[in-house]
């Protein structure tokens, strides 16, 4: 095996060779001094496999969805100052932003404007977050793209990176701020508010389906169920039986979970009942406020739908049946508390706010003093990229 950078063999050594093309390696030598796309994942190969055997094809295909580029691509120290100034990053920190930029990047710059990443590529590192539509992503992109053409430059994306790593609480409440006032006009609405916090409330769910997933599949040995190896131990005889005491792990998690979101909801809505004042009229009362009444039919089919659980004996149709179960509970659920947590914030923002049915900045920037909480979206995905 030959190092195609310095061209000595064989590779002695560590081997490192391209995943993502037909026939490339190097020697560790060569691999420390970024001569290939960088892009491109390397195998590192310590014990020698027979020549022969060596696979003649791509083995992944690239990871990343932006164009390939080497190392000698780099910022215009202008360009590095220029930024250091509007972000708290360092010129390596920028430097090594660029690399990533450019490995999303799909959109072709020309002269000053170095392309961009599109809501596409946006939603490709969402994983399967993405998959539904979800306002909390809606609003997080938005805050990068902060001209709204609909692509994300590079200035843009640090400038945000900027905001969620090394950002001051200030900082933080503006956009914040920004991201629940979907129309614009300066003022948080309790429509605005609640569609905010159901967004929020479902991509947790999701968050938590795909921990479940993971959890499900790397328990092997039943450590979250340990019931599941006493029930397997039993005599052949008694097999019906534990069929229908064995209860799937995810559903067991997933009640766990959902236990968990209730308490905090609780906890929340405890804290907000503080300085809680029965006199004052619920918010479905002001004209700006939609009320959701489908929320009773609902329930009411849910707990038509749950009588006939018994009827089921099929392990894995009890299975699907106690899934379907936890969900619409909990989605009915969230909807009522999510009513009260957004009758609550206006209750916590002021006599004015409740007055106008609408929070200003000010008012909101006050409330986010005292229930740092309500930002919590913000932070849902992280850094994203």
């Amino acid at each position: 095996v030959t190092c195609n950078n310095c061209g000595i063999a064989p590779i002695r050594g560590i081997r490192y060779k391209c995943a993502n093309c037909v026939d490339y390696d190097l020697c560790s030598a060569c691999e420390a001094q970024d001569v290939h796309i960088k892009t491109h994942l390397f195998l590192k190969i310590r014990i020698p496999f027979p020549p022969l055997s060596s696979p003649r094809s791509a083995l992944l295909n690239t990871f990343y969805p932006g164009k390939e580029f080497q190392s000698s691509t780099t910022l215009t120290w202008d360009k590095l100052r220029n930024l250091q100034k509007k972000t708290k990053f360092d010129h390596v920190e920028l430097e090594a932003f660029y690399d990533l930029f450019q490995s999303l990047s799909t959109v072709e710059g020309d002269g000053e404007n170095e392309g961009g990443i599109t809501k596409e590529v946006f939603e490709q590192c969402l994983g399967p977050l993405s998959l539904e539509k979800n306002l909390v992503t809606e609003r997080i992109f938005s805050f990068f793209d902060q001209d709204d053409d609909g692509v994300i430059n590079f200035g843009e994306l640090v400038c945000g990176l900027s905001v969620l790593l090394k950002g001051t609480l200030d900082e933080k409440v503006k956009y914040a701020f920004m991201g629940y006032d979907l129309d614009g006009d300066g003022y948080i609405t309790p429509t605005e508010l609640y569609n905010i916090f159901k967004a929020y409330f479902y991509l947790s769910m999701e968050l938590v389906r795909d921990i479940v997933n993971t959890l499900e599949g790397e328990d092997e040995d039943n450590i979250l169920d340990p019931t599941l190896n006493k029930n397997q131990g039993k005599d052949s005889e008694n097999s019906s039986s534990t069929q229908t005491t064995q209860k799937p792990r995810r559903t067991n998690l997933l009640e766990e979970q959902r236990k968990q979101l209730i308490i905090q909801i609780e906890q929340k809505n405890k804290k907000l009942n503080g300085n809680y004042d029965d006199n004052l009229p619920p918010m479905s009362a002001y004209p700006t406020y939609n009320s959701h009444s489908p929320l009773k039919q609902r329930m009411s089919i849910s707990a038509s739908s749950n009588a006939g659980n018994n009827s089921y004996v099929n392990n894995e149709e009890a299975e699907t049946l106690e899934e379907e179960e936890i969900w619409p509970i909990m989605e009915v659920m969230s909807q009522e508390a999510i009513e009260e947590m957004v009758e609550k914030t206006f209750l916590m923002a002021g006599e004015h706010a409740i007055q106008s049915g609408r929070i200003s900045f000010e008012e909101f920037k006050k409330f986010v003093k005292t229930d740092p909480t309500i930002i919590s979206w913000f932070h849902a995905l992280g850094t994203v990229f």
